[in-house]
């Protein structure tokens, strides 16, 4: 299911391939489970795979949205937050909670349909983040021009799912946000 996996300071996931819809539904609904102990992110032995469990369900969240439009509540903490740094795609600005995403991929899906978002590379970074490296393409709603561009998302967890995400144009941005190498992007 996923390429090569590293346990240095960073986890590294690599998709081979989009994740099929049962596990998009297995690894959303765990994000959702009330009562299910939070994700812990700290990088001991017995940790590890955990950081890999929370790095698949993001991986799976974004297979969800490319297949159906959208992602489900489940996968946002109350609190998110979701900050467009830079102009992506005509949107750029802050956006509180899931509603917040939804006004976000309102705005986007004004301007663009075909919209999606794959993943090519996680890079999970201790204790709470991981840097999603994405490749993004649309088609113009109007003009029918053609996106295909490299982004990069940096998501934060909190009580176990998405408390904030970091959208940014230059993936290089992203891994200086996090305070990774230059090499690392």
């Amino acid at each position: 299911m996923e390429g090569g996996i590293s346990a240095q300071r960073t986890l590294v996931l690599t998709p081979r391939r989009p994740s099929s819809p049962g596990w998009q539904r297995f690894y959303v609904t765990l994000a959702g489970i009330p009562g299910l102990p939070q994700l812990s992110w700290r990088l001991v032995p017995k940790g590890r795979p955990v950081l890999v469990q929370a790095m698949r369900v993001v991986r799976c969240a974004f297979d969800r949205f490319n297949r159906t439009g959208s992602l489900p509540a489940a996968v946002f903490d109350r609190e998110a937050v979701t900050n467009q740094a830079a102009e992506v795609l005509g949107t750029v600005g802050t956006f509180h909670g899931y509603q917040g995403w939804l006004e976000l991929m309102d705005e986007v899906h004004e301007a663009f349909d075909a919209v999606r978002l794959e993943p090519e590379r996680l890079v999970g970074v201790p204790p709470d983040r991981m840097v999603v490296f994405v490749r993004l393409s649309a088609r113009g709603r109007g003009s029918g021009l053609s996106v295909d561009t490299r982004i990069a998302i940096v998501v934060t967890i909190r009580r176990g799912r998405a408390g904030r995400l970091d959208i940014y144009r230059d993936p290089a941005d992203a891994v200086a946000s996090v305070g990774l190498p230059a090499a690392s992007g």
